[in-house]
C-alpha cells in the first residue's frame, strides 16, 4: 500500500510540473488530470468539474498549487520513511489507584516587592528608570545630587593626612624622650646619676608613648569617618538591591528626598510562589513537598508545596498553603503578581485510567501521545488530570489496554511503522 501511494504521488506531481510549464484550458487540464487519479478519486461528472475544485484548476493560482505540491512532496518524503520501522519503548494504559481532585483558585506572589528606599539626604539629580522597565540587580535607579557629599569625602581626605603627620611627629617626640631616658639609665651607679631627672625622663618618655597611640587612635577614626563619607558618596547613586521590573516612581527630578524616603517600587518576577487557601480537610491527602498540577491560561504549571500556615481562617476553614514553582524562569508560562492561578489539590484517591509521563507529548496547551495500532503510530489528542508518581490520569482519549509510546515518541510522524524495543519486558 505504501508503495502504491509513493508511485501515485509521484505521478501527479510529475503531471502537475508539465501543466505549469504548458497552458492548459481549465476543464481540458481537469480532465486530463481525471484520468491520472485512482478510480476512487476520478470525477465521473464532467459539469462538476469547476464545482468540485478540481486539482489542475489550481493552475491559475500558483499560491494553492504550490502548498499542494509541497503537500505530495510530504506524503512522498512520509512514505520513504514509513518503509522503516521507528525502534520504540511502548507501555499499556491502566487502571491504577489515582488521586481525585478539586481547583482551588490561588494567586501569584512575590517573594521580592516593595519600596526602594533613599539612604542619604540630597536632591534627585536623574531619575533613569520608567514605570515597566526590567532592571537587573545593582543597577542604578535614581541619581541624586552628590556636591555635599563628595566635600564631605574630601574633607575626611584632608583630616587623614593631617593625622598622619601628627602621628609622625609624635613619633619623633617618643624617640627623644627613649633616647634622653637610655643615656640616664647608664649613669646610674655613678655620681652623674640625678634620680630626680632620671624620674622626670621617663614620665616624658610614657606620655611620648601615649602620644603616639592618640595619634593613632585619630588617624584611625579619620579612616573610618573618610569610608563612611565614601558609603555616603555611593549611596547617592539608588540601586536595584534586586532583579525585577519598576512598577512605581515616587520621585521627580529637582525633588528633595530625605534619608529613608521611597524613590521606586519594584517586584521581582523570579523569585515567586503560588499562594491558595486550602480547605483544612483536604490538607491531609497532601504533604509538604507533595507535586500537584495548576494551570495558568489554559497552560499546566507543575507546582510543590513547601509550607502550609499553622493558621485556619476562622469563616472559611482554610489554610493558607505556599507552592513554589518546579520550573525556571525561562521554562514556565509567563506570570504576573496576583495573576489567579488554577490549582488542582488532592481531596481523595480512587481507581482511575493512567497513562505513563513519558507517554505524553506537550504542544501548548494540547497534550498528545502515539497510540500503537497494529505496528502503526497513531496521533491521538488526549485530556489529563492530576499525577500520580509516574502516571498521569486520563480523563479522555484512551481507554484501558491502549498501548502507548514511552520512548521515541518526539521523532514520529503521524501513521509512521514503529517496532518496540522492549517488548515482552
Amino acid at each position: 500500500m505504501v508503495l502504491v501511494r509513493f508511485v501515485m504521488a509521484r505521478k501527479v506531481l510529475a503531471f502537475l510540473w508539465r501543466m505549469t510549464t504548458v497552458k492548459y484550458h481549465e476543464s481540458s487540464v481537469c480532465l486530463a488530470v481525471n484520468e491520472h487519479l485512482p478510480s476512487h478519486w476520478r470525477c465521473y461528472d464532467e459539469d462538476k468539474f469547476t464545482d468540485m475544485g478540481c486539482v489542475m484548476s489550481l493552475v491559475n493560482r500558483p499560491a494553492q498549487l504550490l502548498a499542494l505540491m509541497s503537500m505530495l512532496f510530504f506524503v512522498c518524503s512520509a512514505a520513504r520513511a514509513n518503509d522503516y520501522p521507528a525502534p520504540v519503548d511502548i507501555d499499556a494504559v491502566t487502571v491504577a489507584a489515582s488521586m481525585e481532585t478539586v481547583n482551588v483558585i490561588g494567586r501569584v506572589v512575590a517573594l521580592q516587592s516593595g519600596n526602594v528606599a533613599a539612604r542619604t539626604t540630597a536632591a534627585v539629580k536623574q531619575i533613569r528608570v520608567q514605570v515597566g522597565d526590567v532592571v537587573e540587580a545593582e543597577q542604578v535607579l535614581v541619581e541624586l545630587h552628590n556636591n555635599r557629599q563628595r566635600s564631605v569625602v574630601a574633607l575626611m581626605q584632608a583630616d587623614i593626612k593631617q593625622w598622619a603627620a601628627k602621628v609622625q611627629s609624635a613619633q619623633v617626640k617618643q624617640n627623644l624622650a627613649a633616647g634622653d631616658l637610655r643615656r640616664l639609665e647608664k649613669l646610674r651607679g655613678s655620681g652623674a646619676f640625678n634620680q630626680s631627672l632620671f624620674d622626670q625622663r621617663s614620665a616624658e618618655a610614657k606620655a611620648a608613648e601615649a602620644g603616639v597611640l592618640e595619634a593613632k587612635a585619630s588617624q584611625n577614626y579619620a579612616k573610618v569617618q573618610l569610608k563612611r563619607a565614601e558609603q555616603d558618596l555611593d549611596w547617592t547613586l539608588v540601586k536595584a538591591p534586586y532583579a525585577g521590573v519598576v512598577t512605581a516612581r515616587r520621585v521627580a527630578e529637582g525633588e528633595w528626598v530625605a534619608l529613608g524616603a521611597p524613590v521606586v517600587d519594584l517586584v521581582s518576577t523570579d523569585a515567586i510562589e503560588i499562594e491558595a487557601d486550602v480547605s483544612a480537610q483536604y490538607l491531609q491527602f497532601i504533604k509538604q513537598g507533595a507535586e500537584v498540577q495548576a494551570t495558568v491560561n489554559g497552560q499546566p504549571l507543575a507546582l510543590t508545596l513547601r509550607a502550609v500556615l499553622p493558621s485556619e481562617q476562622a469563616l472559611s476553614r482554610t489554610q493558607l498553603a505556599r507552592f513554589a514553582i518546579a520550573l525556571t524562569a525561562a521554562e514556565r508560562p509567563r506570570l504576573s503578581v496576583n495573576q489567579a492561578v488554577s490549582v488542582a489539590v488532592p481531596v481523595g484517591a480512587k481507581d482511575a485510567l493512567t497513562v505513563h509521563k513519558d507517554a505524553v507529548v506537550r504542544n501548548g496547551s494540547m497534550s498528545f501521545v502515539y497510540k500503537v495500532l497494529e505496528g502503526i503510530a497513531t496521533f491521538t489528542p488526549v485530556q489529563l488530570g492530576a499525577s500520580s508518581g509516574q502516571r498521569l490520569m486520563v480523563l479522555d482519549g484512551l481507554k484501558e489496554g491502549d498501548i502507548v509510546v514511552t520512548r521515541g515518541n518526539e521523532r514520529l510522524q503521524p501513521g509512521q511503522k514503529v517496532q518496540a524495543r522492549n517488548a515482552g519486558k
